[in-house]
Parts: structure tokens; C-alpha cells; sequence
């Protein structure tokens, strides 16, 4: 399997193991567990991440996604993957509470890249906080039967 399927793969798995699982608490053991699906991390088993202190007081403490999504895009602890890991967690949140689902159109990468950027350098995520919220779908009003 190449780099691609393997990242596909890796994907499908988080997005799996989401999407069972939708109702659970997200925790540090089920950000560990979205980062062993991914791979994101070097380790063998999902007990083999330490989730720092402050990274779990925030997953107890941090209640908006998208907040919670600015965050993890600057944890050290994901050196690669804090994109998909940080937006997968904000889409399973939105997802659990009805609000519905972030989704960065192809065409606007450029600009997610450049607020991402951004508030890498300023620590100031207003404007990448702005821009995420706009991207949330929300789910199509259901009449009951």
C-alpha cells in the first residue's frame, strides 16, 4: 500500500471509529484513539500517547468545536496531522450536538492556509476562528413524520 492509500485508509478509520462512536465523551483516551487511526503519532497501541495535562483539562474545559479545533491546531503534541486530527474532533462535536458539519471547500484552502498561518504566528485565532464557523453546514431541518 503507498503513502496515498495509506492515509486514505488511515482516514476512513478515524471517520469510522467517529462515526460509531458519536455519542461518547470526547476524552483524552478518544483523542488517543483518533490519533492511533491516523497514525499521526509514533506509537504502537493507543495507551502509548501521553496526553498532557493542560491538552485534557482543555478537552474537559474548551465546549465550542471550533474554539476547541483553533487549540489543537497549535498542540505541539501533533506534529503531523494537527489539521485532519483538530478538524475530525470539531466535526465530531458539531456532529453530537446537531449544529452541524465543517467543511472547507477545495476552493477555499488557500485561505484557510493563509489564516492557519496566521494565527500560527500572532497566536490570535479570530480571523481562522471566523473563517472556520462560516464553514459549518448545517444539517437540513427534518419534519417529523
Amino acid at each position: 500500500m503507498n503513502t496515498n492509500e495509506k492515509s486514505i485508509t488511515n482516514l476512513r478509520e478515524a471517520w469510522d471509529l467517529v462515526l460509531r462512536t458519536i455519542n461518547y465523551k470526547l476524552d483524552a483516551s478518544y483523542l488517543a484513539a483518533i490519533c492511533f487511526c491516523l497514525n499521526c503519532i509514533n506509537m504502537n497501541k493507543e495507551t502509548d500517547i501521553e496526553i498532557p495535562e493542560p491538552l485534557e483539562r482543555a478537552l474537559k474545559e474548551i465546549k465550542d468545536p471550533i474554539r476547541l479545533c483553533t487549540y489543537l491546531l497549535k498542540q505541539p503534541l501533533f506534529e503531523q496531522g494537527a489539521v485532519t486530527i483538530a478538524l475530525i474532533v470539531a466535526n465530531k462535536e458539531l456532529i453530537h450536538t446537531k449544529r452541524g458539519i465543517l467543511l472547507i471547500p477545495e476552493e477555499k484552502f488557500p485561505e484557510f492556509n493563509r489564516e492557519l498561518d496566521a494565527y500560527r504566528k500572532s497566536n490570535d485565532d479570530s480571523q481562522l476562528y471566523a473563517f472556520l464557523s462560516s464553514c459549518i453546514e448545517p444539517f437540513p431541518e427534518t419534519k417529523a413524520a
